[in-house]
């Protein structure tokens, strides 16, 4: 697993911000890279090609690829990958539609590409591409957000660029793995289990518990009648013994797939908790799903998932929880529908 890793490009040097990302873990898990370029099609025949911008025209797709190709498997590039482990494919068609239809057909692991440096996940490298891949693929995705979006840089210098998958020899890479409770988080456990393995890191798994629960009133049956504060307390302590003893399985769970896993509950806000911690314990990536939302509210995208990417520059592992489990459910009914 994650042994074929693409790269989706679009011929900007924002979205070439992903190569060394991408370079060094095909490296460290001995994978391959397969570099793309999607080209529009907003007419319905192939003969309607688009150009990408004013200066990148349909011809130079391949010539591109080829060059990136040629630059980061060339000697003196660091990092730097083998040209036998490198494959190249343009594509045709809506970006998301088309890289979705490629992750499938390529039967690629694992996804790494820029978010844009502003504005999170609400406006995304190639327009909405990478926001709208995540919802059309069950893929992990690894969203890059460069420190510096804007900044002008050859290419070669944007490989030299020491980014947060650098490892010395003999580190364990850390990776913090979010979770809030809901089936949805939990699908991104295997990815992150699977990635640790390849990378003989360590997994920190962190809840963030808000400072306060929050009831509704309204809802409340009238034979509870009016919560005191003793029952608030009681239900806040209730509550944070759930929150340890569901972490606590988790860890063990991960522990017993032979990764070494710490298990961390913080209280306080989402994002500003989830940022000190990867500062404290020097994180090199973060791995959250999609649509999960908890029972008291807790939503792993949206808001507060695009105030960590926006405030972080870590690599995000993305996984679309509500889409991966609806596959699994689908995939499981399948044996049960052809033995009627």
């Amino acid at each position: 697993m994650n042994k074929r890793i693409m790269v989706p490009l679009d011929g900007s040097q924002l979205a070439e911000k992903a190569l060394p990302y991408a370079i060094k873990l095909a490296n460290q898990i001995n994978g391959s890279l397969l570099l793309v370029h999607v080209l529009e099609t907003p007419g319905p025949g192939p003969q309607e090609y688009s150009f990408q911008g004013d200066t990148f025209p349909v011809n130079s797709a391949d010539p591109y690829l080829q060059e990136v190709s040629r630059i980061i498997s060339g000697p003196g590039a660091e990092p730097w990958i083998e040209a036998d482990r490198l494959e190249i494919i343009v594509g045709y068609g809506k970006p998301a539609v088309a890289l979705a239809t490629m992750i499938e057909d390529e039967q690629v692991d694992l996804v790494v590409m820029t978010s844009h440096g502003r504005t999170g996940l609400s406006r995304l490298v190639m327009g909405s591409v990478a926001f709208d891949l995540v919802q059309r693929s069950i893929c992990p995705i690894m969203l890059i957000q460069p420190e510096k979006p804007n900044e002008f840089s050859l290419l070669a210098d944007t490989l030299a660029r020491r980014t947060s998958l650098h490892f010395n020899d003999g580190e364990q890479p850390r990776i913090i793995l979010t979770l809030d409770g809901s089936s949805e988080a939990e699908t991104v456990i295997e990815p992150a289990i699977q990635l640790a393995s390849q990378l003989k890191g360590v997994i920190h798994l962190v809840r963030i518990v808000p400072p306060t629960i929050q009831i509704d009133y309204d809802n409340t049956p009238e034979e509870y009648g009016n919560y005191s504060n003793n029952d608030l307390e009681k239900t806040r302590r209730h509550h944070r013994k759930e929150v340890y003893e569901y972490m606590d399985r988790i860890a063990e769970q991960i522990n017993d797939r032979g990764v070494h896993c710490v298990r961390v509950v913080l209280l306080g806000s989402y994002a500003e908790k989830i940022l000190d911690y990867a500062c404290q314990i020097q994180a090199n990536m973060l791995a959250m799903a999609i649509h999960a939302r908890g029972k008291f509210g807790q939503v792993l995208i949206g808001s507060l998932g695009e105030e960590v990417m926006r405030r972080s520059h870590l690599p995000v592992i993305m996984v679309n929880g509500r889409a991966l489990l609806e596959a699994q459910q689908t995939q499981a009914e399948k044996p049960e529908m052809l033995s009627r």
